[in-house]
């Protein structure tokens, strides 16, 4: 059976704010500023030992901003005895009023399931969500229609470097404009599965790991061992803007520095 993290374990998580170095709870309709998450701990069937979850996707977007990709800003914290892992929400913006006080505006946006009117349990291509192709095609109409297409497909190749094998359609976003634009927000969530591919019921087996949207040359490949560079170039050539094969490459580059 396919393996997948948002699948097999409900990650704990709650939403403070920060103001000023200080963490508060908010009261009434008062914004969230920061998600702080607690590791999985033992997942799914296979028990799966994701007790450094936090620490893995801490690295994983320092590894993505280090390729160039925009990523969520994260920090690891303590509470007490507690290793959380602190994410600074991309939909909140500090803004001044008028009289001069700070205040804090919610930023619009969507998941790629909402922006299709998909349910939430679609979220996977296996499952009939959408693929590569179809997010793509969304990106295409974005204010930044070849930046986001760009990032969004060194995304997948970096998700496949990775091992990343939640990167499902509701893992991806776009922040809604006026006038009806939109652009794609911050890469979330991402972690990698290296830590747990192997043999034994407590590993997930290589040829079993699958990226959640198949990468399509003349037939489609999900496996992480199935994929292979020509299938990238190929990627690159039908992307429908310029450079992503350099983009591809440059990034490539910056895999050891990262």
């Amino acid at each position: 059976d396919d393996f997948r993290i948002s699948i097999a374990g409900a990650q704990e998580k709650t939403a403070l704010l920060r103001v000023d170095g200080e963490w508060r709870r908010p009261l009434n309709a008062s914004p969230t500023t920061h998600i702080l998450k607690l590791p999985l701990g033992l997942v799914g069937g296979r028990r799966l030992d994701l007790t450094l979850s936090t620490r893995n996707e801490w690295l994983c977007a320092q590894f993505l901003k280090g390729l160039g990709l925009p990523a969520t800003t994260t920090e690891m914290a303590r509470f007490d005895d507690q290793s959380v892992l602190v994410v600074e929400r991309f939909d909140r913006a500090w803004s001044t009023r008028l009289d001069g006080q700070p205040w804090i505006a919610r930023l619009p946006q969507e998941d790629f399931c909402q922006v299709m009117g998909l349910p939430s349990l679609a979220k996977y291509e296996a499952s009939g969500g959408p693929g590569m192709q179809q997010c793509k095609k969304v990106l295409l109409g974005s204010q930044a229609a070849d930046a986001d297409v760009t990032h969004f497909l060194c995304t997948q190749l970096a998700f496949w470097l990775l091992a990343a094998t939640d990167g499902h359609a509701k893992n991806f976003s776009v922040f809604l404009l006026p006038d009806g634009r939109y652009r794609m927000t911050p890469l979330y969530d991402v972690i990698s599965l290296w830590p747990v591919i192997g043999k034994g019921q407590s590993h997930v087996p290589w040829p079993a790991a699958k990226l959640a949207m198949a990468i399509r040359s003349r037939s489609a490949h999900c496996t992480l061992q199935s994929i292979l560079p020509r299938h990238w170039q190929a990627t690159a050539s039908k992307a429908g803007v310029a450079g992503v094969r350099g983009a591809m490459l440059s990034m490539v580059d910056l895999v050891e520095p990262a």
